[in-house]
């Protein structure tokens, strides 16, 4: 059984690992292939309304063709949300004769008489090429845009549209940047980071993202916070007890060296106590 862990960070929370929910067999259909023989990136339009979920799409897949799940790997919908449906390791159903060596992604829509796919659509496309070819190591064969490729370069189809030539070059390029939101969500992520020195929850981002505060004042609100104030109160601790251990190691080595001036015998306990202490102390200080 094919189980490939992928993320997208630059996509955030717009890629879903959906491969548990969708219909059909996401793991083993067709068949499982070693990711050596992959070669293509092949990009697929729906050629159905912008509405589609990747649930109608994998209905129609198992249900009207009878196949084992859906043909694709992803599906990436009109507002960007990029869908991992099919085993990175599967061989799918979507180019006929090069399933073996091809992964599949299909966007939303019919782009057919100029009309291309939404600059959402442009975006996570390139976002999602660039982690499959620069940081996807398992991909060995299929690593730069030259393996970018459309249904139609290898079969007599109209798919991914006749707009195909014009759109290509923008998800290789990726000529739509992100959103505003996009930026905003960023921005707020890493104040979670440089504030309050974690990685962000989910409902207090959302919370953020969508308010009507500026950055600056979303980072004063952080900066006023109870939690703020503890981080800066535990690090201030643990400068306070830096500076008590070497001031301790400094009186003790002090100590040491006074009770060995007097040479006393080297089992005195008093010598004994203050050169343990001593080291105790280095050993303290050095692992801190």
């Amino acid at each position: 059984m094919g189980n490939f862990s992928l993320t997208v960070p630059a996509l955030a929370d717009k890629f879903v690992d959906y491969r548990q929910q969708i219909i059909g067999n996401s793991y083993t259909w067709s068949w499982v292939r070693p990711l050596a023989q992959v070669r293509y990136l092949v990009i697929h339009h729906s050629a159905g309304p912008d509405t589609q979920t990747p649930d109608d799409i994998a209905r129609y897949h198992v249900q009207n063709r009878g196949w084992g799940g859906v043909g694709y790997h992803f599906i990436i919908t009109k507002d960007g949300t990029t869908y991992y449906v099919g085993d990175l390791t599967t061989a799918r159903a979507h180019v006929y004769n090069y399933n073996h060596s091809a992964l599949g992604v299909c966007l939303v829509g019919k782009f057919m008489n100029g009309k291309q796919p939404s600059n959402a659509q442009i975006h996570s496309a390139h976002e999602l090429a660039s982690q499959l070819f620069f940081r996807t190591p398992a991909l060995t064969n299929c690593d730069g845009w030259e393996d970018l490729k459309g249904h139609s370069d290898f079969s007599a189809t109209a798919c991914p549209g006749d707009s195909w030539p014009s759109y290509k070059p923008k998800i290789i390029a990726d000529v739509n940047p992100p959103t505003t939101y996009q930026k905003r969500r960023q921005a707020i992520s890493e104040l979670y980071q440089v504030v309050l020195g974690r990685e962000p929850d989910q409902a207090g981002l959302d919370y953020h993202v969508k308010s009507d505060r500026s950055i600056d004042q979303i980072r004063q609100l952080m900066t006023e916070s109870s939690e703020h104030r503890q981080l800066i109160n535990r690090a201030y601790s643990f400068k306070k007890a830096q500076e008590l251990a070497n001031q301790g190691r400094a009186l003790s080595a002090k100590g040491y060296w006074q009770i060995k001036n007097l040479n006393l015998p080297a089992t005195d306990p008093g010598l004994n106590n203050v050169a343990g202490a001593y080291w105790r102390l280095r050993e303290i200080t050095e692992l801190e």
